[in-house]
């Protein structure tokens, strides 16, 4: 444990190392990025003066009464944390499971904040309306409201991001974020609307039945409006195979995602069938363009709502 802690990176070194380059033109493609959250990091330093992870105990942790969590591990300040941190496990086939190898991220806090279910848990009191209208985290009660509030979305039917946050179309406007690294993974959803939240963590691979498929069980789905499925684009425009934004674009890598395509298939006017590596999940039209799940394997949750963009009769 000791070796490994020690081939860790300041968080200035991670950026320098994982550098990637500019592949398409700023404003042009939206792609998930771990170097721009731990860049945000890294500029919250700079300006405060302090090194991020001292900032987040001092601004966030302390205020919230977290002592179990760590926004970067380390032997030295988080000795007790270290001892307690659980093993990771990969699964092998149904009820057999291995240990994996340990994980660590220098370019933090992308994958490096270790902690407890609980103290997540308290964090996710302090985004909740407070009946105060005081909050211990902000002292502008504005602010939580802006924070919670949509920053972009594709189509005014689709599902946005709200600062950091995703937001998810269920019974109530949900927010959340989850994540993973090699053998734990957690996801985070909170439901202001309804004072609710689920916090997930796991420590095993292949956990999207746990992580994705018991949220949506706990915060409920909305009901599709059958009414709105008349008069609806012919579903058949959707077909064909797509490859994520977030990859690797360069080496040999940068062929893997070509053999791996998400591939759309229309069942029928307004149903398509979406599948990835093997996983397959069912949609159905539910505004122009606009497609939900209706049911298929749980690692399609986080994309339960699909926008095709149309362009002069075609996909773009």
């Amino acid at each position: 444990m000791k070796e490994s802690l020690n081939l860790i990176k300041s968080l200035e070194e991670g950026l320098k190392i994982a550098e990637p380059n500019q592949v398409y033109r700023p404003g042009k493609v939206v792609a998930y990025s771990n170097y721009s959250t731990s860049l945000a990091a890294y500029i919250v330093q700079l300006i405060s003066e302090q090194d991020f992870n001292e900032y987040v105990d001092e601004h966030i942790f302390q205020k919230l009464g977290i002592l179990d969590s760590t926004a970067y591990l380390s032997l030295v300040r988080n000795e007790q944390i270290t001892k307690n941190k659980v093993n990771g496990y990969e699964l092998i086939e149904e009820g057999n499971f291995k240990l994996s190898t340990p994980y660590y991220m220098s370019m933090y806090p992308s994958g490096e904040i270790n902690g407890t279910a609980q103290d997540l848990a308290k964090f996710a009191m302090a985004l909740m309306p407070q009946s105060d209208n005081e909050n211990v985290l902000f002292e502008d009660e504005n602010t939580l409201v802006t924070m919670l509030s949509q920053s972009y979305a594709i189509n005014e039917n689709v599902p946005g991001i709200a600062h950091g946050f995703w937001e998810y179309d269920g019974n109530f406007k949900g927010l959340t974020h989850g994540g993973n690294t090699v053998s734990f993974s957690s996801n985070f959803h909170i439901v202001p609307e309804e004072n609710f939240a689920v916090i997930i963590l796991t420590n095993q691979a292949s956990e999207a039945n746990i992580s994705y498929g018991l949220t949506k069980e706990l915060v409920g789905e909305k009901e599709i409006d059958e009414v709105k499925l008349a008069d609806l684009p012919n579903s058949q425009i959707t077909e064909g195979k797509y490859l994520t934004t977030r990859r690797i674009k360069s080496g040999f890598l940068n062929l893997f995602y070509y053999l791996i395509p998400l591939t759309v298939k229309s069942l029928n006017a307004n149903e398509i069938e979406v599948s990835f590596a093997g996983m397959k999940a069912d949609y159905v039209q539910t505004y122009p363009n606009v497609y939900k799940m209706i049911n298929g394997s749980n690692i399609f949750i986080p994309t339960n709502v699909l926008y095709f963009s149309i362009k002069d009769g075609e996909v773009r």
